[in-house]
């Protein structure tokens, strides 16, 4: 099994760790960088009054090796789970992290995608009804932020509008340099067969 280990800095210049269980590289470092960054901007998660993720450190990835020991069959599991349901009342789980758990990113998002100004970009990001933006967990924020932010753009800033109905995410992007259009330089236009005419016949009466 592989995790990844992604430290941070509070806002109290402590450290912080995030952990992400059965990771898989599928990016670069680079990409996984900037996008880690990122996670930095997003105000949503402190403990205590503390910002719990405002500056990335480093990341690692850690391997483990599993060695089986025993195997228990079928009927074994079976009467474990039995007992333990006789010995421990049922406890309901709230509906909250059942919807947050059922969340498809960014299927189940509702974007709306504004364009300012020919290099900006906001999109404000609304969520199925009965989901509680503050109850996202890190991993759920992130991927909303990479998942609905196009890759032409750094994200530059991110805000929670609260102003009416439901909490909604927006996103402020930037265009990235190397996506600029670069107008072409001015070129003198072609000459006119007109033109070109013109200068024939005043070759020709000098011969002449």
């Amino acid at each position: 099994m592989t995790t990844l280990d992604i430290e941070f800095e509070n806002s109290n210049g402590k450290e912080q760790h995030l952990r992400l269980k059965d990771f898989s590289m599928r990016h670069s470092a680079a990409e996984l960088k900037a996008t880690l960054e990122k996670f930095t901007l997003l105000n949503l998660f402190e403990k205590d009054g503390v910002g719990l993720y405002k500056k990335l450190k480093h990341a690692t990835i850690i391997e483990e090796i599993e060695s089986p020991i025993f195997e228990i069959d079928d009927a074994e599991i079976a009467a474990v789970a039995v007992q333990a349901t006789e010995e421990k009342p049922q406890v309901n789980e709230p509906v909250i992290e059942e919807e947050l758990a059922d969340i498809h990113i960014p299927e189940d998002l509702t974007v709306a995608t504004e364009q300012p100004e020919p290099d900006v970009l906001i999109q404000t990001i609304g969520f199925p009804a009965g989901v509680d933006l503050w109850e996202l967990n890190e991993m759920q924020s992130l991927a909303v932020v990479t998942a609905c932010l196009p890759k032409e753009y750094a994200l530059e800033n991110v805000q929670v509008d609260e102003t009416q109905g439901p909490a909604k995410l927006i996103l402020f992007g930037r265009l990235k340099e190397e996506y600029v259009e670069v107008p072409l330089a001015t070129q003198s236009p072609p000459e006119t067969p007109k033109k070109k005419r013109k200068r024939l016949l005043d070759r020709i009466r000098k011969r002449e």
